[in-house]
């Protein structure tokens, strides 16, 4: 008598509908630890509270404001993802919004009505936002 192997059941082989149910559980369960990891690490929470954070900040700035925020938990992020300070945070001037990223994955956007086009700069800890003029 033969031994059945892993894919094979008492019939023979094992069926396509078997096939794509056990895909599409991996798949599931893939996207399910992805999520949870990056939640354990509470980039999403910190990228909305600074998104908005910075856009309030802007909405009361005049142009040619110099705006410096102190955010330590970003620093913490730039260096455990090793990513570039310059694409943590953007401000879309088209937009009107800005972009805070800390995993490389689109972050999270707040808009903002402020006037003028604004520059933003991440140094160490603190972001410094130019408030220029409108074009």
């Amino acid at each position: 008598m033969a031994k059945r192997g892993l894919l094979q059941d008492k019939r023979g082989d094992i069926g396509l509908p078997d096939l794509i149910f056990i895909i599409l559980n991996l798949v599931f369960f893939a996207i399910l630890f992805a999520f949870i990891w990056r939640a354990s690490t509470n980039a999403i929470v910190y990228e909305q509270a600074y998104s908005k954070e910075i856009a309030l900040a802007l909405d009361e700035a005049k142009p040619g404001m110099l705006i410096y925020i102190y955010l330590p938990k970003m620093a913490d992020f730039i260096i455990s993802q090793k990513l570039k300070p310059e694409n943590v945070i953007r401000v879309n001037n088209a937009d009107r919004s800005v972009i805070v990223d800390f995993s490389g994955k689109g972050g999270a956007s707040f808009k903002f009505f402020s006037e003028g086009d604004v520059k933003a700069e991440v140094k160490g800890e603190y972001v410094y936002l130019t408030v220029g003029k409108k074009t």
